[in-house]
């Protein structure tokens, strides 16, 4: 959901975003495909990936990590890389109501930190 939701805000192309984790299922969570499906995004083309299938996380200017495990999971970064780490709460496992309403928060938050990091980004 990352990544779809940071290339949205990305209108005019300035970034390069890729999403990644640490033990990828190869298919997206079928919460955020309901929740994509709800807003009207095309996420066809996505599936989850592991680390390996990116670009070498050195060439990145940051890594987010969205969980704990996933900071540990990381390879040696160059001391220019910037590593953030922003602890969101998985909405995997809400039901009904709060279902929708965990990935709603998700989405919100996101959309805050990914702002804000894309800001930080432009003025170097």
């Amino acid at each position: 959901m990352a990544e779809v939701v940071a290339k949205r805000l990305d209108r005019e192309g300035n970034f390069y975003f890729e999403s990644a984790g640490a033990m990828p299922a190869g298919i997206v969570d079928s919460g955020v495909r309901e929740y994509a499906q709800s807003k009207g995004w095309d996420i066809s083309g996505q599936r989850s990936k592991s680390l390996d299938e990116i670009l070498p996380l050195a060439e990145f200017d940051a890594v987010v990590a969205l969980c704990a495990e996933a900071c540990v999971s990381l390879p040696a970064l160059p001391k220019s890389t910037t590593v953030l780490q922003w602890p969101f709460a998985d909405p995997t496992g809400s039901v009904g109501v709060c279902r929708q309403a965990a990935y709603e928060n998700l989405h919100r938050e996101l959309e805050e930190k990914i702002t804000a990091l894309m800001q930080m980004l432009k003025q170097g």
